[in-house]
């Protein structure tokens, strides 16, 4: 779950970017969810659909339907965000799949990825394959230095991380990989900001062009 300065950081950027519509892969308990929702309904209209005229809308994504049920019991005692947040319940690359298929040519100011991360390599690829992504918007990713173990794997330290979960070193390895994925992916730029568990900030490259 997002700590208290990390909601802060999520409701701070969702307002400096004006965004109109987030994608949100991993809702839990809807900390996040709900500092992103709260940010939005007081921007003014922006990057990607604000000129349709509403006032934004967060569609969050999660596998597990009592974590999104307690989500939304959360979203539900703050009547003014009730509208402006969709939960989708299921496997997140399914999700995703019927999201493009309902929604065709919608595009997102913010994604923010928080899952199973295993699943973040695909999750991005799907994102930018099926530009999801508006032109200035911008990706994050959390956990992205995994408690101080991803540094271990990118060899920066012994490759025998502390075991302070069973899955840890299985873990680090797969942020790490991700790490490297798009890190070496020509569409995107990113930065690796090393506050609260590692926090990507990805986006897409902008074209250039010789005059």
């Amino acid at each position: 779950m997002t700590t208290e300065t990390q909601r802060k950081l999520l409701f701070q950027l969702v307002k400096l970017f004006r965004c109109s519509r987030i994608l949100e892969i991993g809702t839990f308990t809807g900390a996040a969810t709900i500092a992103m929702a709260a940010a939005m309904s007081s921007s003014p209209s922006s990057l990607s659909s604000g000129k349709n005229g509403d006032n934004g809308k967060l569609i969050t994504l999660e596998m597990d339907p009592k974590a999104a049920g307690l989500a939304q019991k959360h979203a539900k005692k703050l009547k003014y965000l009730d509208d402006r947040i969709d939960f989708i319940i299921g496997p997140a690359m399914e999700s995703l799949v019927r999201i493009i298929k309902e929604r065709p040519n919608e595009q997102y100011d913010l994604v923010f990825i928080d899952a199973n991360k295993d699943g973040y390599a695909s999750y991005f690829d799907f994102i930018m394959d099926n530009n999801l992504l508006s032109d200035n918007g911008v990706i994050i990713a959390d956990n992205v230095l995994f408690y101080g173990q991803v540094h271990r794997h990118a060899g920066y330290d012994d490759i025998t991380p502390f075991k302070f979960r069973a899955d840890s070193p299985d873990t680090a390895a797969k942020i790490h990989d991700f790490n490297q994925h798009v890190s070496m992916d020509k569409r995107a730029e990113v930065v690796i900001l090393p506050i609260f568990d590692g926090l990507s900030i990805i986006t897409k490259r902008k074209q250039t062009f010789n005059k």
